[in-house]
């Protein structure tokens, strides 16, 4: 496993924004604890790929930590067996994430320390937030992926073809989308993947 030292930086930035200002060193505990809450969140969605490759098609995975979440490799797509069960397999340990927090939530006492209580929060927000839109039909992320597989991207030219306008399609409309309610960074890595998508049809 490789963590990128960018991680730690967009780690940061989140977890910067979330904690409970001017409190002294709650505010810093809160930092510290979201940022670990963000490292098993994005850890646990790429083990959930890299067990799946394993499992369904014998694979030797690796799994790096990047600025704007992580990927696993060592995996086969293109139609082969497992491909789809690799794709979804991550997305199921987040949820899973998110529904034992929610669930720890409710089992706290009310005497329960207030960093505790958040970082049960924070883990339900973040592994939500990163369900959605890491299933959006946006080439990387899963949901392109899925996109792609669903679309037979493997079996020609034409079928590739049509998968990336496809998913560029979405992708700027989605884009436009975030834009328009504020959220700027995901405008932004939404535009970013369609331009790689583009790339991508002029390579070929």
């Amino acid at each position: 496993m490789r963590v990128q030292p960018w991680f730690w930086l967009i780690a940061g930035i989140i977890a910067f924004q979330y904690a409970p200002p001017n409190q002294g060193m709650l505010t810093v505990l809160s930092i510290v604890a979201a940022i670990c809450v963000i490292f098993v969140s994005i850890l646990g969605h790429e083990l959930g790929h890299a067990l799946a490759i394993r499992k369904y098609q014998n694979g030797y995975p690796s799994i790096t930590l990047m600025g704007m979440g992580g990927y696993a490799t060592g995996g086969r797509m293109g139609g082969v067996p497992g491909a789809r069960r690799v794709i979804c397999a991550g997305n199921f340990v987040t949820v899973s994430i998110a529904i034992c927090s929610f669930l720890a939530l409710g089992f706290l006492p009310p005497e329960s320390s207030l960093l505790l209580r958040n970082s049960l929060k924070m883990a339900v927000f973040v592994n939500i937030f990163w369900f959605i839109f890491n299933s959006l039909p946006v080439y990387p992320m899963d949901g392109g992926q899925l996109l792609f597989e669903l679309m037979g991207a493997h079996k020609s030219y034409g079928h590739l073809s049509r998968a990336q306008n496809t998913s560029m399609g979405m992708g700027a409309g989605l884009a436009v989308f975030f834009l328009l309610v504020g959220q700027v960074i995901a405008a932004l890595l939404l535009g970013f993947f369609c331009y790689q998508l583009y790339l991508m049809k002029k390579m070929r």
